[in-house]
């Protein structure tokens, strides 16, 4: 397969474009925006190149580092 992907707005809002499966083209496309640090939203489509089965999403998520896990558990006391 292979990818792309642009940044902007600081690397705060990334354009993704996917394309493998290349006997059976899957082609892939989502934005994804950092609204604080770890926290973002997503959105886009899978199996664009096939009108048939070609779906949407959306969501969001939270990125959690090892640093921000070690900031946790100092916090927690057992």
């Amino acid at each position: 397969g292979v990818g792309f992907d642009y940044y902007t707005m600081g690397k705060d809002l990334r354009f993704s474009l996917e394309a493998f499966d290349f006997e059976d083209v899957n082609l892939r496309a989502f934005v994804k925006y950092n609204i604080f640090k770890g926290i973002y939203v997503v959105a886009g489509g899978d199996e664009l190149a096939n009108s048939d089965l070609s779906t949407g999403f959306i969501g969001a998520g939270l990125f959690i580092t090892n640093d921000d896990l070690k900031m946790l558990a100092t916090r927690i006391s057992f």
